[in-house]
């Protein structure tokens, strides 16, 4: 952007301040939505997690019968990268043959997958509801808890300088409008 640009999108910011501000403040509710829906999601599964380990669930094998792949997309200068997930089927309490994927042992090649057989900790009354069953594996399925949190402060740090930015923008409206030369 040219300075010229950037005096222009100024300007026009500074003539329509309601409209930024009716912006940033949906920017601010939405951040505010996403991050509460992660962090209640991240809760959810902690707590279950924290059931099963209490008890109400038990242990099985699982075996990776394969992987899944996620392509992360490239920018301009960095192309697109492939990150390959372990699927381990495991039979669950009620005899059924699921599988699982774990999203925390991905690696950058399908030959870097090293463990063929992983605990999973299965819900004896649903056994679609499974965890990789290891130390590490506190929080569960949700491993985006932090940009969850991420997103639940952004967007209330959003909601609270919504309206200052809007009063500051409509004061400086009528401050030029006070001083600017009349035709």
């Amino acid at each position: 952007m040219t300075p010229r640009q950037e005096r222009d999108s100024g300007a026009w910011l500074r003539r329509h301040p309601t409209i930024l501000t009716i912006v940033l403040g949906t920017l601010g509710v939405l951040f505010v939505i996403v991050g509460v829906l992660g962090v209640n999601s991240g809760a959810a599964d902690r707590a279950t997690l924290h059931d099963l380990r209490a008890g109400e669930g038990i242990t099985v094998t699982g075996t990776m019968v394969g992987s899944k792949t996620y392509i992360e997309e490239g920018f301009r200068s960095r192309p697109d990268r492939a990150r390959y997930c372990p699927r381990y089927a495991y039979t669950g309490a009620d005899g059924a043959e699921r599988t699982l994927i774990n999203q925390d042992g991905c690696e950058s090649s399908e030959s870097s997958l090293t463990v063929k057989t992983v605990d999973i900790l299965v819900d004896t009354t649903d056994s679609s509801i499974a965890f990789i069953d290891e130390d590490d594996s506190s929080v569960g399925r949700t491993s985006s808890w932090i940009l969850s949190w991420a997103f639940l402060l952004l967007g209330s740090g959003l909601v609270v300088a919504t309206p200052i930015v809007g009063v500051r923008l409509l004061r400086g409206r009528r401050k030029r409008k006070r001083t600017a030369p009349r035709h």
